[in-house]
Order: structure tokens, then sequence, then C-alpha cells
């Protein structure tokens, strides 16, 4: 299935003072408060701009065998699994805001939260859901906890990852994961650039990690843009962002 939404979420809100919303005020008044014989009522005139309401996130997908390979084969290989692992404001603000959410396993979308967010390690699903929000949820600023987790469940639903993943993978992905040199990962990266832009109708982009001198696909990153107020969202059909930059030196970026 792939997702090619072209509508456009825009909002007015007139309102005094918003840091949303970007506002000019034109205004004559008479003095003497009222006005004279000969001279023009003049009323306050108030103009507001139309601005788009939307906030740009990156969608995270994670390899949760390359997160056992990470962390050194702690426990169980957890297998093949790719998991929603975040939904991120990009770009990334820094610090993270301690919440007081209470839910537990009786929350009526508990099942739907367990069954999209994967928390990739022994964390259990409530606590990471717990620092998934308080890292980067909370700083949006006109969505709930519960609108997050939602959104998570409705990306992971309609992008279909894990389906789309192993069948773009089939057939390249001993090329990519058993990399020895660095050299080829141009390659191999544009390969499976793209097998998965035939699959979802654009490009993701796609990090790495090097361990033991092989190159293991970690995650596979998209973007979108988010309507706060209408909780709706659409995707990002920007171009292929092959070799970004990464800030850990551990992460090669295609």
């Amino acid at each position: 299935m792939c997702i090619n939404w072209t509508k456009s979420f825009y909002f007015f809100r007139f309102v005094e003072q918003s840091s949303n919303m970007k506002f000019s005020f034109g205004c004559l008044l008479c003095a003497g408060g009222g006005s004279r014989k000969g001279e023009r009522d003049v009323r306050e005139r108030k103009t507001v701009k139309l601005e788009r309401s939307t906030t740009t996130l990156r969608v995270v997908f994670t390899n949760a065998r390359t997160e056992w390979v990470k962390r050194n084969r702690q426990g169980t290989d957890p297998g093949n699994i790719w998991g929603l692992h975040g939904i991120w404001l990009h770009p990334r603000p820094s610090g993270s805001n301690k919440t007081d959410i209470s839910f537990g396993t009786n929350h009526p979308s508990f099942s739907e939260w367990s069954r999209a967010w994967n928390p990739l390690n022994r964390m259990s699903i409530f606590h990471f859901l717990k620092t998934v929000w308080d890292k980067h949820g909370s700083h949006l600023e006109h969505t709930t906890y519960s609108q997050y987790f939602d959104l998570g469940v409705r990306v992971h639903d309609d992008l279909n990852f894990q389906e789309k993943i192993e069948e773009a993978l089939a057939g390249i992905q001993a090329d990519v994961v058993a990399v020895n040199t660095l050299t080829w990962r141009r390659t191999d990266a544009a390969t499976l650039l793209t097998a998965l832009e035939r699959r979802f109708g654009y490009s993701p982009i796609l990090k790495a990690i090097q361990v033991d001198g092989r190159l293991y696909l970690y995650e596979v990153l998209t973007e979108i843009q988010y309507n706060e107020f209408g909780k709706d969202y659409e995707i990002e059909q920007g171009p292929s962002q092959m070799f970004i930059s990464c800030v850990a030196t551990d992460l090669i970026c295609f």
C-alpha cells in the first residue's frame, strides 16, 4: 500500500497573541473618545496572516536484532523484527521533560499501543512508552500522551513497515548486512533505497551500525508533516536523503 496524500492543513486562529500565528494590527483612534463633525470614524483593523500549522516529525523504525547486536548480544536473539521505536520532532529538541502521566495495562488503548510500539530491549512496554513520551512526545504543545501513542498506532498500520521492509530486503539482505568494507555501502544503500521506494512511493532515510567489521542495517526513518490540531498527518514526499551526517560515531547514514 503506497501512501501519497497531498492534502494540506491550514487553520485560522483569530487571537490577540499566539506563538503559532503571525498577525499585524493597523489602528487609528480618534482623540477625545469620539468623532467630531467632519472627521472620519476610524475603527480598529485587524489582519491575520494564514500560516501552515504542521510540525515535522521523524518516524523511526528500528531492527530488534541489530539493537541486540549493538548491545553485545545480551539475552536472547529477538529475531529480525522491525518495530516502531519513536516519533521525534525534527530537528530534535535537547533534554527530556519529566511528566506525570498515569496509565496502566487497564487503559483501553494499551493493547494497541503495545502492538505498535517496540521497546527493543528488556524495558517493559509501560516504561518504554513513558520514556518515549518524556523524551519526544511531550515537546508537542497541543498533543496529549494518548494522542501521541495513537498516532504511533496509525503510522505503524498505515505504513505496514514490517512487511514492506522484508519484501525490500529479500535477495539483497546478505549484501547489506555482511559487508566487511565500508567502500561497498554506497551500492548497497542505493539498491535498498530503490527497493523501498518501489513499495512506499518515496525514499526513506537509512542508518546502519558497524560492529566487528560488519555493517548492520539499524534504522529506517520517514518524515511526516503532523497537524496537531486535526491530529492528522501526511508523509513527506521529498527526495532520498542519502549520506546525511550522523552525530554518533558508530552510525553510518545513507
